[in-house]
C-alpha cells in the first residue's frame, strides 16, 4: 500500500492525486483544482502549484495504489 506519489504528473491523474489526500476520487463532473482543492491540504494558499514538482514523491493520507479503475 504505497502511499508516496511519483514525481512526474504524468504517471497519475488529477482524481488519483486527489484520493491520495482525501481518500475517494471525485464525483463524475467535479472540479479538481490544484492549489484551491488539494494545495489546502499542503499549506499552500498561493504561489504556483504543479502536478508534479508540488506533489509528485510526497506521502499522502491514503493509498496511491491504481488499483480500482
Amino acid at each position: 500500500m504505497p502511499r508516496a506519489l511519483p514525481a512526474t504528473g504524468s504517471a497519475k491523474s488529477m482524481g488519483r492525486v486527489r484520493k491520495s489526500w482525501f481518500g475517494s476520487k471525485p464525483g463524475a463532473n467535479s472540479s479538481i483544482q490544484l492549489r484551491g482543492t488539494l494545495g489546502a491540504k499542503l499549506g499552500i494558499t498561493t504561489g504556483s502549484v504543479s502536478l508534479s514538482s508540488t506533489f509528485g514523491q510526497r506521502y499522502a493520507d491514503y493509498d496511491t495504489d491504481d488499483n480500482d479503475n
